[in-house]
């Protein structure tokens, strides 16, 4: 394999950008995206959006905007390094595949807010937690660390911003959800590693994202729920607040992300009446 194919698969120590950066730098760089991934749009209840708007689909339009102005900046910043992992590629026929979901997906939709924010939500998110992990930090540890060391701190960085910030559906009292994005992150760090660019795992990713949405969207006309019988995959968080609007806060159980709270299954008189729900996907009031 020649000097310039190592570069291009992220394999050179220096990965392409001349001296390795020092130890201080890559210290930084996790600094940096442990800041970064707080502003995942929908990832913390109370983000930038719930200062601008009470609506939950505004608010995750809002993050998804400023993840964008955000990915612009870094672009300018460091032009070089933002644009290897997302390099043109024969591997770009894979977004075929998201395409065709996100083209079928509003046949089977029953989701509270409009499907076009989910939409945008879900491909800003998936984007940003891709670039900022498996592309611009990746590249980073890779200049000081073996591929195989790099895959395993990148994976359990990953899984280490899933399980702080969503504790309810990640943590360790979650252990099969928890090893799922562990899974998740070997596979998408070695893809990367492999192939030099983010295309296949951005598909892979977006894939997944649009499954769970299809399945969520599905309802059982027979029941009147979906088909998890539950607000949102995590599984735990969306039954434990059922009443949570006339429970005190020490009674209605783990604090949801907004993800969850935007998971619910739309109120209706027929099909997809979800009897935990109100028309807006928040849990109705106990009398």
């Amino acid at each position: 394999m020649t000097a310039a194919a190592r570069r291009s698969r992220g394999a050179g120590p220096a990965a392409g950008t001349g001296r390795p950066i020092p130890w201080w730098g890559v210290a930084l760089a996790v600094a940096a995206w442990v800041v970064l991934w707080s502003l995942t749009p929908g990832l913390l209840e109370h983000g930038v959006g719930s200062l601008l708007s009470t609506e939950l689909g505004t608010q995750v339009l809002i993050e998804s905007a400023l993840a964008l102005v955000v990915l612009a900046l870094i672009a300018l910043l460091l032009p070089r390094r933002t644009a290897r992992p997302l390099a043109p590629s024969q591997q770009m026929w894979a977004y075929t595949v998201p395409a065709a979901l996100a083209i079928a997906l509003p046949f089977h939709y029953s989701l509270p807010a409009p499907v076009g924010i989910y939409i945008v939500w879900m491909a800003v998110s998936v984007l940003w937690q891709q670039l900022l992990t498996f592309g611009l930090l990746q590249d980073v540890l890779r200049e000081r660390l073996p591929a195989w060391a790099t895959i395993l701190v990148v994976t359990a960085i990953f899984w280490a911003g899933h399980a702080v910030w969503l504790p309810d559906r990640f943590g360790f009292d979650q252990p099969l959800a928890g090893l799922g994005i562990v899974a998740m992150g070997l596979v998408v760090s070695s893809l990367r590693a492999w192939f030099g660019v983010l295309h296949i795992p951005l598909a892979l990713h977006l894939t997944f994202r649009r499954n769970r949405w299809l399945a969520l969207g599905v309802c059982d006309s027979r029941t009147g729920r979906d088909r998890r019988g539950l607000v949102d995959m995590g599984g735990t968080a969306g039954t434990a607040a059922a009443g949570a609007e006339a429970a005190p806060r020490a009674h209605r159980g783990p604090r949801r992300s907004r993800r969850s709270r935007l998971r619910g299954c739309r109120t209706r008189p027929r099909g997809c009446a979800h009897p935990r729900l109100d028309l807006h996907g928040r849990p109705r009031a106990v009398a």
